[in-house]
């Protein structure tokens, strides 16, 4: 059995979302009894409906629990700490998440843990794609692709790609990566962790439980994994090998450009990887840059050839509602960067662009303003939405035409009228800087809002020509 750690115990799910719920459908198939809650009815509701047994909290006896997995956006610690949490941590129940689960699966796994603030998701799936062309059965999961819980593990030799968040990480107590990428560190989810410290704990528990014949990746771009390094082999027993976009060091893979070529800058293993920018398929800027070199690392440790990592980088189309280049229409470039819910997420496209008209606003999160204005000399014209959108706009209206608006709706049509008049090329971006919750589920709903409004936008535009036209 899969799961035998969990056959004699006890089990309590809380928070069934995605991979809560998953999780449950998992262990009731491998008749592991458990209970599980959400203080969402409508989520109760489905998961009585798919034969999951529920309990109020209150009336669960935890000294009876031996497992509480808690969903990562729960919280177990501080003062929004969740009921569950408090009631565990008081009757000595293990507070576990969901990739905590992967350690007690008694299959032989590789993993790949990968974490950072900005580009887990586009490195996880660059990974996962390049490991994959090489006939590798490697599967994404974790904060993006799968929920592990619905991965089949009948065969043997499976490659995991994790992206792992921080909630994810602040619960790790076991598990154990053999290799492990931190990409980048910044001011993010201090609404959660409290301060910067606290964060990066959580961020470094990726390295926790790793010995010396694993991996870890860390790129050396910011102070605070600058710092890591410093003091790495001082506290970690994984090898440790440094990544750069911007220092060309010893014991370090760094990156130059040159035209329209590429070179990686192995200084392990003394060679040089030439790359083609003309035939990437996604958005070159400094950031993918960075989730580049990050995948030339992981790949070189697990033995990739470097002709096979060529090809495979080139068939990359990059992902979905991170600048995604969707659409060309006359003379506007549009960009769905949704997924940017964070400035130094958004400052990443607007450091690569020229003459934008940038989409900012949403739900915003602590810390929101500070770098807002870093890129300002590449806008054109700023249109604010959602609960951040005053805002935005009282910080921003003296340094760039800025014009609020209630909904992301009323942003997106007001900024194609405009741009759709300008005689310059215009490149028209949703980063919006903040999380999606005011207006929608998550990124993934608001980026193809986004798509699906600048389309019928486009095709009502083409319909109004040609009846001027005819």
């Amino acid at each position: 059995m899969i799961l035998e750690a969990f056959t004699e115990k006890k089990i309590l799910i809380v928070g069934l979302g995605v991979s809560g719920m998953s999780l449950a459908k998992m262990f009731l198939k491998h008749k592991i009894n458990i209970i599980a809650w959400d203080d969402d009815k409508i989520k109760r509701n489905v998961a009585r409906k798919n034969g999951i047994t529920l309990r109020a909290i209150d009336e669960i006896n935890f000294p009876n629990i031996d497992f509480l997995i808690l969903s990562p956006g729960i919280q177990h610690v501080g003062k929004n700490a969740h009921k569950s949490a408090l009631l565990a941590k008081k009757n000595n129940c293990k507070i576990i998440s969901d990739l905590e689960i992967i350690n007690y699966i008694n299959k032989k796994l590789f993993l790949i843990g990968i974490t950072g603030t900005n580009g887990k998701s586009t490195t996880t799936t660059l990974i996962t794609h390049i490991l994959s062309n090489c006939m590798i059965d490697a599967i994404a999961c974790g904060n993006i692709g799968k929920p592990f819980s619905e991965i089949s593990f009948r065969k043997k030799n499976k490659t995991l790609v994790i992206e792992a968040s921080s909630y994810q990480l602040e619960r790790v107590e076991k598990l154990k990566f053999d290799i492990s990428i931190l990409l980048n560190l910044s001011n993010d989810h201090l609404e959660r962790h409290v301060n910067m410290p606290n964060y990066i704990d959580a961020k470094l528990n990726i390295f926790r439980n790793q010995s010396k014949k694993d991996f870890a990746i860390i790129s050396i771009d910011d102070e605070y994994c600058r710092e890591i390094c410093r003091t790495y082999e001082q506290k970690y027993e994984s090898n440790l090998i440094k990544i750069s976009t911007e220092y060309n060091l010893d014991k370090t893979i760094s990156i130059k450009s040159h035209n329209d070529l590429i070179y990686i800058i192995d200084k392990y293993d003394n060679l040089e990887v030439e790359v083609n920018k003309n035939k990437l398929g996604f958005f070159g800027g400094k950031h993918n840059l960075q989730n580049l070199l990050a995948a030339y690392a992981c790949c070189k440790v697990y033995g990739i050839k470097k002709i096979n990592f060529i090809n495979s980088l080139y068939s990359f189309k990059g992902l979905e509602h991170r600048a995604e280049k969707f659409i060309v229409f006359k003379n506007i470039i549009f960009y769905n960067d949704s997924k940017a819910t964070n400035i130094n997420s958004s400052n990443v496209i607007l450091e690569n662009l020229s003459n934008i008209y940038w989409l900012v606003g949403g739900k915003p999160k602590h810390g929101t303003l500070k770098n807002l204005e870093r890129n300002l000399k590449n806008v054109r014209k700023i249109f604010t939405f959602g609960e951040a959108s005053i805002k935005f706009h009282k910080r921003l209206k003296d340094k760039v035409n800025t014009t609020p608006f209630k909904s992301l709706k009323n942003a997106i049509n007001f900024a194609f009228k405009k741009a759709i008049i300008e005689k310059k090329p215009i490149n028209f971006v949703l980063s919006p800087a903040c999380s999606s919750f005011d207006e929608f589920e998550n990124f993934e709903e608001r980026g193809s809002f986004f798509k699906q409004t600048v389309k019928r936008l486009i095709k009502e535009q083409k319909l109004n020509e040609n009846k001027k036209s005819g």
